[in-house]
């Protein structure tokens, strides 16, 4: 028998019956408030019956409303074999922001069974992070391309963003963005890369590229083009590297790409008046995703992403279009 047991029961004998009752009560309703906020925090974004799917959104413009019923069967966040999605992201500093800029990702990720990917990492090569995204991008094509992964499509998204509803999958939007490819005249097989612009031609806050042999050429190429200068010395970022290929044709990436409507994955709030020229609306409440691109240089007050950051968030998976000035 073990002695240090028999030595304690003496303890436990002597303790009120009430007071043992009570820490049991205690501990239990603790483990009830801790299980129902992880419930909270994690499933907070399960489909709602109201809850707006990509054709929902678009047709919401046009007074319709659909829904989107699919649920996950590619696991959890984390880095799964099997998930067909993955979403990325980076940052290398402490922001006002991190919390409601990771949540909304991680949650998206989450509820689908796609693999959330980040970098934390300093920039390499001492230059600016923003060309890691390249490096994001090649890893995972590569390591699907190697049968380590089974990525088909992979979104890149910029820190600054919220993915305001998470009920619209990855499959609905390249699928609606392969349509539109066909009604331009392209193949879907050919489709490789979905890009969106602002009132500029092109905007990479919000990418969709697929894990093929082109995509990983493409990251080599697009990287080498940061060394080469635009026509007033100056260099270059990924952004403009990007849009005189796309101008050029440069690797086929004309053909190769589809531009959607800036709204149907990058959407500027109000604040930031610099609207997609073809159909030149302001995030909604329902549209997949919210971008606050130069948030300094249209918002005055101090820290302007974090206070747009914080202004939209409550705005996550909230259809009704009338609650964007509430």
């Amino acid at each position: 028998m073990d002695k240090r047991r028999t030595s304690l029961r003496p303890l436990y004998d002597s303790m009120p019956l009430r007071s043992t009752r009570a820490f049991d009560v205690n501990r239990l309703l603790l483990i009830a408030i801790l299980a129902l906020l992880s419930y909270s925090v994690f499933y907070k974004s399960r489909n709602a019956p109201g809850e707006l799917g990509l054709n929902g959104v678009e047709q919401s413009v046009k007074d319709a409303i659909v829904p989107s019923s699919r649920g996950s069967k590619n696991g959890s966040v984390g880095k799964s074999k099997e998930a067909r999605y993955a979403v990325m992201s980076m940052n290398t500093k402490c922001n006002s922001y991190d919390y409601v800029a990771v949540s909304s990702k991680d949650r998206y990720a989450r509820k689908w069974g796609y693999d959330m990917l980040w970098s934390w990492d300093e920039p390499r090569e001492g230059g600016f992070k923003y060309w890691d995204k390249l490096s994001m991008i090649a890893n995972a094509t590569k390591a699907t391309l190697a049968g380590e992964r089974s990525y088909e499509w992979v979104l890149m998204i910029d820190y600054d963003t919220l993915i305001t509803n998470t009920s619209i999958t990855l499959d609905e939007l390249v699928e609606d963005s392969l349509q539109q490819a066909e009604k331009e005249g392209k193949k879907r097989d050919d489709i490789d890369m979905i890009v969106t612009p602002d009132c500029f031609p092109l905007n990479v806050g919000a990418m969709i590229f697929r894990t093929t042999p082109w995509t990983l050429n493409l990251m080599k190429e697009w990287r080498a083009g940061k060394d080469v200068k635009n026509k007033d010395g100056d260099s270059r970022s990924e952004q403009d590297v990007l849009q005189d290929f796309i101008k050029a044709n440069t690797h086929r990436t004309a053909d190769k790409s589809v531009t959607v409507l800036q709204w149907k994955m990058n959407a500027f709030p109000k604040e930031i008046g610099c609207y997609d020229n073809r159909d030149p609306i302001p995030w909604k409440p329902g549209m997949f995703l919210v971008h606050f691109a130069g948030a300094w240089a249209h918002v005055k007050e101090e820290d302007p992403t974090g206070v747009l950051m914080r202004k939209y968030y409550p705005f996550i998976d909230r259809a009704n279009p009338h609650t964007e000035d509430d």
